[in-house]
């Protein structure tokens, strides 16, 4: 694997990469999807503490310890972002295409 983590040699690249707390089709857990420089968090709400749900957008090229969220300065590729990530775990996790 590591010659496709290095972008070395010939593999079919995922368009982009999900990680999640909740399985791959649950509808509760945190959600973050990475693609390009961009890494998207959604996380859900809290029962016991009263956390709401929060999203977070960071520019990992800029940004690698995701000090700054841009959620707010870069509210179309939040969306798009967004928008892939409910498309893919609509489909299942496993079943990527972009």
């Amino acid at each position: 694997m590591l010659p496709a983590f290095l972008g070395q040699g010939e593999c079919e690249r995922r368009p982009a990469l999900i990680s999640d707390t909740g399985g791959h089709y649950a509808k509760v857990g945190d959600f973050a999807i990475l693609r390009d420089e961009w890494k998207f968090i959604v996380t859900t709400p809290r029962e016991k503490t009263g956390e709401p749900e929060r999203r977070y957008l960071f520019d990992m090229r800029n940004d690698p310890y995701e000090k700054r969220n841009l959620i707010d300065e870069q509210p179309t590729v939040a969306i798009e972002m967004e928008r892939l990530l409910a498309k893919i775990r609509e489909r299942g996790l496993r079943h990527i295409e972009a």
